[in-house]
């Protein structure tokens, strides 16, 4: 079982992540977080990982083949994802969990799976969450190579994150700040909101 003593690393699938785990590989080394990746950042990210997050259950499977083709280590993680029966069926053959995402009154969005993932971390008893590539600023999406493109959910294919989206998911962040006293980022927008982790804060 996970010691949730140790600190969580929460890594999402913005072209920020390969220079926020830059700045974090001497912490990285020396603490051994728990590894949290949301949607493509679990194979975006080659090294182990220990728990996936995501609100978008139907794009699994193919960001599981991407993985086994890339990762160097086992999948030896647990995924999480909102409660939805029709996807229960379509659970891969790994442990998995069911849980809402925090409730935001009177938003039309439960937020990002980067926001539902830092709840997981939460949820865990994790007292110290580091975010890498979640800047919430309109940015490319990374690969191991730079960007990749997406197909939006308006249809149009890109490589980035509209600005549309990121105002959509924001209030969420912000309604729930109260809740985040222990999380820092790393980079834009929620380094801006919540505070970059200092080394104190690193090594508590």
């Amino acid at each position: 079982m996970i010691d949730a003593r140790r600190p969580a690393l929460v890594l999402g699938p913005a072209a920020e992540l390969r220079a926020d785990l830059v700045k974090l590989r001497e912490w990285r080394q020396q603490t051994r977080p728990v590894v949290f990746a949301v949607n493509d950042a679990g194979w975006v990210h080659a090294g182990p990982i220990d728990h996936w997050v995501t609100l978008h259950w139907e794009r699994m499977a193919f960001w599981l083949e991407r993985r086994k083709a890339r990762a160097a280590f086992g999948d030896l993680f647990e995924t999480w994802t909102r409660q939805r029966p029709e996807l229960v069926e379509q659970m891969p053959p790994i442990p998995s969990h069911f849980r809402e995402p925090w409730e935001t009154p009177r938003l039309g969005a439960p937020g990002t799976s980067g926001f539902y993932a830092v709840q997981i971390a939460l949820h865990l008893g994790h007292e110290r969450v580091v975010l890498a590539g979640l800047p919430m600023t309109p940015t490319d999406y990374a690969d191991g190579a730079g960007t990749w493109k997406r197909t939006g959910d308006d249809g149009e294919t890109r490589s980035d994150w509209p600005a549309s989206e990121v105002e959509i998911h924001r209030p969420g962040w912000i309604h729930h700040r109260k809740r985040l006293e222990c999380v820092r980022s790393c980079s834009g927008w929620t380094a801006e909101l919540l505070g970059e982790p200092s080394r104190e804060f690193l090594y508590g």
